[in-house]
């Protein structure tokens, strides 16, 4: 067995306050990979990136290709796992199948897991490798439609008949994919074939029946070939053409497949040779290594608190899963966020509305609170009025007309927060001048006398 890897973290939530940012997230327990190959010898590796992601879909994967190389045309690239070791066959077209083992960071030749098997099963061979009543099985479907069973004794393939029974030739260049809906209960089957038509089967104790039920709605193309996994609950199967090179992804409703084109996100051409999608999540994540800021903590919990910040100020953080416990081995992806501190609201203060007569200077002065000191920025809506309204100093005049006037002012921060304040401007007619004053006078006294103006003076 090789190095173990453990699983990516996911679900990285923050949270923050004025002076702190805090961190929690989960470790990986899928880990999903595909890997298919072209007919000109090239081979692929994606990864799936849906769970706790915000963008799911498949990205390319080069650790999962690692050190997997033909010289030959390939027809189907499979991988499996038995007891704690992950393998890969990989077949060529004049019909050799190449093995491989997982180290945890690559690919290896290994020549006892195609024992038996290499050159057995005749040109262009496509296999499947499943485990049932705990025995492991290949089935090979060949060029000329042919199927070829085996199964494993511990150290290598031996032929097995009865695996196959209830199959026959219904087709050339043969590509045949075994699966349980949900991973448990009843075994089935799937083959597809060069030109545009699949069938189903199922395992009934002793052989394969037919049950076109597991085919309803999968459309043609030519040369199709499929992998059926099961990921959140739900079944999907992904098909690889040669023509249209072309992806196509459904999802099982219980009864049929439908079209899922979200599940093929990120796939890019089509698989001439036979895909294979399987699941690594196996391995324990019981740490993590993180980076803040530049500052690596190692041997971290799920979780982490940057406290002591200034206002504003950015904390950036990175996460490998880490397997303390295990073989000192980071995980293959990270997850990150930046985060910046919560912004604390700004007030405005010194406010109250105005009631004067005509002509007086109607003077205003704001000001504003801010824990995070921030300087004002201040606002009025009506500068044609308070022609001289300083937006740093909160400061403005205006000499009064008659009339009542509402006048929004406001301020911000400039990082989001804002506050209002909608003044109301009173203003009265001035009095008017007396009138008519007169006196009288005697002796030791001056009597004066005047009239009420009529109005207010121009």
């Amino acid at each position: 067995m090789g190095v173990s890897v453990p699983n990516d973290p996911i679900n990285l939530t923050t949270t923050a306050g004025d002076s702190w940012v805090n961190y929690s997230w989960e470790a990986g327990t899928d880990d999903w990979q595909l890997l298919h190959g072209e007919f000109n010898k090239v081979i692929h590796g994606y990864r799936y990136t849906g769970t706790g992601s915000s963008s799911p879909g498949w990205t390319s994967d080069s650790y999962i290709k690692s050190n997997l190389t033909s010289d030959e045309y390939m027809n189907s690239v499979r991988a499996f796992q038995i007891n704690d070791t992950w393998y890969c066959l990989l077949s060529q077209a004049p019909g050799a199948i190449i093995g491989y083992n997982w180290t945890g960071r690559t690919w290896q030749r290994d020549h006892a897991i195609n024992s038996g098997i290499n050159g057995s099963a005749g040109s262009m061979p496509r296999l499947d490798v499943f485990e049932m009543n705990d025995i492991f099985y290949i089935i090979i479907g060949n060029h000329t439609g042919d199927f070829h069973g085996f199964n494993w004794t511990g150290s290598t393939w031996q032929s097995d008949n009865n695996i196959i029974n209830g199959l026959t030739n219904q087709g050339d260049e043969l590509k045949i994919n075994t699966f349980q809906f949900d991973g448990a209960g009843e075994f089935h089957l799937i083959t597809g074939y060069e030109v545009t038509w699949y069938n189903g089967f199922t395992w009934n104790g002793t052989g394969w029946e037919t049950n076109n039920s597991l085919v309803t709605n999968l459309s043609g193309g030519d040369d199709v070939a499929s992998d059926i996994f099961t990921l959140g609950g739900i079944n999907y199967i992904i098909v690889g053409r040669e023509s249209p090179d072309r992806w196509d992804g459904y999802n099982w409703t219980g009864t049929t497949w439908q079209s899922d084109s979200a599940i093929i996100t990120g796939l890019s051409g089509g698989a001439e040779s036979h895909p294979t999608i399987f699941n690594m999540g196996e391995i324990t994540t019981n740490s993590f290594n993180i980076s803040v800021n530049d500052v690596w903590y190692n041997n971290s919990p799920a979780y982490y608190n940057d406290t002591g910040m200034s206002p504003h100020e950015w904390s950036n953080i990175t996460i490998y899963g880490y397997n303390s416990s295990g073989d000192g081995e980071l995980s293959f992806f990270s997850i990150s966020e930046n985060s910046q501190t919560a912004n604390s609201p700004i007030t405005i203060t010194n406010t109250s509305d105005w009631d004067g007569a005509r002509g007086e200077n109607v003077y205003v002065d704001f000001d504003a609170t801010d824990d995070d000191s921030d300087p004002p920025i201040f606002s009025c809506k009506r500068t044609e009025l308070f022609t001289d309204f300083n937006i740093t100093t909160g400061q403005g005049n205006w000499t009064s007309i008659e009339g009542i006037y509402t006048v929004d002012f406001g301020v911000s921060d400039g990082y989001g927060s804002t506050d209002n304040y909608t003044m109301t401007i009173t203003v009265n007619l001035a009095p008017a001048n007396p009138v008519n004053l007169a006196n009288t006078t005697a002796g030791l006294w001056i009597n004066h006398t005047w009239e009420d103006g009529m109005g207010d003076d121009d």
